[in-house]
């Protein structure tokens, strides 16, 4: 019916590894399913980055289903201003540097 369920894309960075982000859909079990094609989209690929947000923990429960590792943990900035948004449809990040979350 022409209903978009989410989207996400995938590119391999100079370092050869998958980048993952920005990946949304309102329902984590298709945000699984897209983040398992993204993947497989890039077999030759030295490893995986992906920025998800601490509060999202299907995203979280992924890495661990998959058992990919998680090589480092940043701690989330905040703003005086609150923000307004449905964190839990939010799979992956485009980039960790431009976000409030």
């Amino acid at each position: 019916d022409d209903v978009c369920v989410g989207f996400g894309i995938v590119k391999r960075n100079n370092l050869d590894v998958a980048c993952v982000g920005p990946l949304y859909s309102d329902d984590p079990l298709v945000g699984e399913v897209m983040f398992r094609k993204l993947l497989e989209a890039m077999p030759n690929v030295k490893g995986l980055t992906m920025s998800t947000i601490s509060s999202n923990s299907s995203a979280n429960e992924w890495f661990k289903r998959l058992e990919i590792p998680i090589h480092d943990n940043l701690f989330r900035i905040y703003t005086k201003q609150k923000m307004l948004v449905n964190t839990r449809k939010i799979f992956a990040q485009l980039d960790v540097n431009f976000s409030p979350f």
